[in-house]
């Protein structure tokens, strides 16, 4: 069956595991198997719901017993990526004004998604607000699968914080005119699982390696040029 007839019969094949209950973690199992092979493997929202109603988050400490340690590694690695691309769309839906950077930057990082291992938001009060407001973001992010930082020290209360890791290398990107910093192992000294991070550049501020060598991809950074960017990651060995 093609990729795109497949994606079209998820739905109802979602409906019919519904009907048939018992065979709801085979079913799944065997869904995810097939998208894993898809050419195009980007989140497919509906899917994700559902999965996350019914097996939970796939990142983080799965208990022996968890339906996802059935998966094959590249199934459950889809999973998780699903997770980070989750988080990379809504961080960049959150810029205000002109949208255009935001969206190459977007397209940009979707092109390593697969290779993410952690993801993270840290957001400034304007954001937290709307966190707490509305139903769905709140569901996102659950603090028990899915934690957002709380972003301090920043002049804008708009201000908000991208914190991603591909292999060692820590990635940190912010949604306002202070570009972003990549980070080789061992080169900072702030920590990506507290529950507040500093938008500043003195020690343990995510923009620390700003007083010693600059953004490390300034804010006039032409995000369409690919080529550039991609020699640019190759340097920290992510290709």
């Amino acid at each position: 069956m093609a990729d795109t007839s497949f994606k079209k019969l998820l739905p109802n094949l979602l409906l019919l595991l519904d009907a048939c209950s018992s065979y709801r973690d085979l079913g799944l199992q065997l869904l995810l198997e097939r998208f894993s092979r898809c050419e195009n493997k980007l989140l497919f929202s509906p899917f994700r719901e559902y999965l996350l109603r019914h097996w939970g988050s796939p990142v983080g400490y799965l208990p022996k017993n968890s339906p996802w340690n059935d998966l094959s590694e590249s199934g459950l690695n889809m999973a998780k990526s699903w997770h980070h691309e989750t988080n990379l769309r809504i961080f960049y839906a959150l810029k205000t004004g002109d949208k255009d950077v935001a969206q190459d930057k977007l397209h940009f990082w979707l092109s390593y998604v697969g290779q993410i291992t952690s993801s993270k938001l840290a957001l400034g009060s304007v954001a937290q607000k709307m966190v707490q407001s509305q139903s769905s973001l709140k569901r996102i992010f659950n603090p028990n699968i899915n934690p957002v930082a709380k972003l301090l020290g920043d002049t804008s209360q708009e201000q908000n914080a991208l914190i991603m890791t591909i292999g060692k290398v820590v990635i940190i990107d912010f949604i306002m005119n202070d570009g972003c910093y990549i980070y080789e192992d061992g080169t900072y000294t702030f920590n990506i699982q507290n529950e507040s991070q500093y938008a500043t550049t003195y020690k343990g501020g995510l923009k620390e390696k700003y007083g010693k060598n600059g953004a490390s991809i300034p804010i006039e950074q032409d995000w369409k040029d690919i080529p550039f960017l991609k020699i640019l990651m190759s340097r920290y060995g992510i290709f």
